[in-house]
């Protein structure tokens, strides 16, 4: 389990484990660039959660559940 903060670390590693740019999955999931940017560099009340997750689940095809956050539901 981790928290928001350990989301946004999470999100991070599946991108980059993945060997993909913050430009391929902003286009993957239709949002600008800076969006992922923000989303992987967490800031307290941010409000990133839900891109957070959308970036794990398209790269992992992992679900993310809270509010203790735990990766790793099969969503198939």
């Amino acid at each position: 389990m981790t928290t928001r903060k350990g989301l946004a670390k999470e999100a991070r590693k599946a991108r980059v484990e993945a060997g993909l740019s913050q430009s391929e999955i902003a286009e993957r999931l239709d949002v600008d660039r800076s969006a992922i940017s923000k989303a992987e560099n967490w800031q307290k009340g941010d409000g990133f959660t839900s891109l957070r997750k959308r970036i794990i689940k398209e790269v992992t095809g992992k679900d993310v559940r809270g509010p203790l956050y735990e990766v790793g539901y099969d969503v198939s």
